[in-house]
């Protein structure tokens, strides 16, 4: 079981290593923060190091007030990603999804539309980051779709939230994280594997992110922010973008 160290209950702030006890003597001291930063309800650290062993392959995501739902914990276990939790303490520990996000690669293209803007109006630069986030749908959708159905198929589990930010892509790899929304076969109606039913919700979820782009770029810039993306003018995306769930 893990005990929770000096860390406690946190807020948004940042740490830096602080230790988790594990198993009462073993210690799993945090790295890097990996979550956005303006996620206020959880943030997501790599491990440092477990037992003395470095670069141990886990995160530990933390909550800032209540700790991680029984049914997020067992989900995890379902796909595999589960590596320990505790009930009483606000944290859970699990294996580490290597890549980047979608959410993140595409705003690295919208960050790149920016620099070359030229001469463009902003309607025309507005259909430009449209064409860029439809052509990114295009390339992605059809893989995700069957990374999901095959996830059904083989461990009777339906993520819930195919959002950008919870689609992890290494290489060719597609991975699936934050399963706090799933569907299970016999319990969730909604549940499904045929990968033509699955790519049609995962559709209205990222259209409804889609259409929320310039909205987004304008919000940035009109507000002043000095964050990175309001810099290279690319949009946040954030968990609950997409405004709907699968």
């Amino acid at each position: 079981m893990w005990h929770a160290g000096p860390v406690g209950r946190r807020g948004t702030g940042g740490l830096t290593d602080e230790t988790f006890r594990f198993d009462g003597w073993q210690a799993a001291v945090l790295g890097p923060l990996l979550s956005p930063a303006a996620h206020t309800k959880s943030a997501v650290y790599r491990l440092k190091s477990l037992n003395k062993k470095t670069n141990p392959g886990y995160v530990i995501k933390i909550y800032a007030e209540n700790p991680p739902r029984k049914e997020e914990i067992d989900a995890l276990k379902l796909v595999g990603q589960y590596v320990a939790s505790e009930g009483n303490t606000n944290s859970v520990a699990m294996t580490e999804a290597k890549g980047i996000t979608m959410a993140q690669m595409l705003q690295k293209e919208l960050a790149k539309l920016e620099e070359t803007a030229g001469t463009r109006t902003e309607e025309q630069q507005k259909e430009k980051r449209n064409q860029c986030a439809k052509a990114f749908a295009e390339k992605w959708r059809i893989k995700v779709a069957q990374k999901a159905a095959e996830i059904a198929v083989t461990k009777n589990i339906l993520h819930g939230d195919l959002n950008w930010n919870n689609i992890v892509v290494d290489g060719d790899k597609i991975q699936l994280i934050d399963w706090e929304h799933y569907l299970t076969k016999g319990k969730d109606q909604r549940f499904k594997t045929d990968v033509n039913a699955i790519l049609k919700d995962l559709e209205m979820v990222w259209d409804s992110s889609i259409t929320k782009i310039n909205a987004s770029y304008k919000s940035s810039k009109s507000s002043g922010a000095k964050s990175s993306s309001a810099k290279t003018g690319s949009p946040k995306f954030s968990s609950k973008a997409s405004g709907s769930r699968i």
